[in-house]
């Protein structure tokens, strides 16, 4: 695999935007299943999705009907099957695809809001170049982590209620893959009851409960 996480290159310099280097060589065979309810099946449901995205024609045609919404709370190996499914399709697209303008996107909504806040400081836009590949006009998988975490930024969340809609219309069918650990109602209020209403359509919710598994367990007293 030579580049699994991409973005379109900010005018005049490169930039890929990525999640936890730890987690960059994330696979599916090494989370560490049946620690948690619903991971297991959680995995299973987005490999099979990988699957079935990996053979998309070229516009679009026998995509997958939806994407996959992972929800659960912190340290339940959310980001990891988000990580390890990106590596997998990007792994997985035939030859050519890239050429074409078709795109593996990984990255946190973090990521996205801290740099729409530095082009905003500076008085510039979102770059249009990074909008059209986050809303699939230039035909891009995208696989968010931390869906709604820049909530309480109401000029973002006006950004990505527009992203997402225009996501939904995307004629690419090159879907969505999000991790939250914010209900739906709560992103409505935040993203506005049409954004909400396209989530519910678009994604395939998986349910994982749990404690966050990367907290350092306790000593088992004596």
């Amino acid at each position: 695999m030579s580049h699994a996480y991409v973005d379109p290159a900010p005018p005049g310099r490169e930039r890929t935007l990525r999640l936890d280097a730890s987690l960059e060589s994330a696979t599916f065979e090494s989370l560490m299943r049946d620690r948690v309810d619903g991971q297991d099946r959680a995995a299973d449901a987005v490999s099979q999705w990988v699957e079935a995205a990996a053979v998309v024609g070229p516009g679009g045609e026998d995509a997958p009907p939806f994407g996959i919404a992972l929800v659960g709370d912190t340290g339940t190996g959310k980001t990891h099957i988000l990580s390890a499914a990106a590596r997998a399709l990007s792994a997985r697209l035939p030859p050519g695809f890239a050429s074409n303008g078709y795109r593996v996107i990984l990255a946190g909504e973090a990521q996205f809001h801290a740099y729409a806040r530095a082009c905003w400081s500076r008085g510039e836009p979102f770059p249009d170049r990074l909008r059209r590949a986050i809303s699939g006009a230039n035909r891009s998988w995208l696989f968010l982590d931390d869906l709604g975490v820049s909530s309480s930024d109401p000029r973002w969340c006006e950004e990505m209620a527009d992203l997402l809609v225009l996501r939904h219309a995307s004629p690419f069918r090159t879907l969505t893959v999000v991790t939250t650990n914010i209900a739906l109602p709560a992103l409505e209020v935040s993203y506005g009851a049409r954004t909400a209403s396209r989530l519910r359509e678009d994604l395939l919710r998986c349910q994982i409960v749990g404690a966050d598994q990367r907290r350092p367990r306790r000593a088992a007293s004596n």
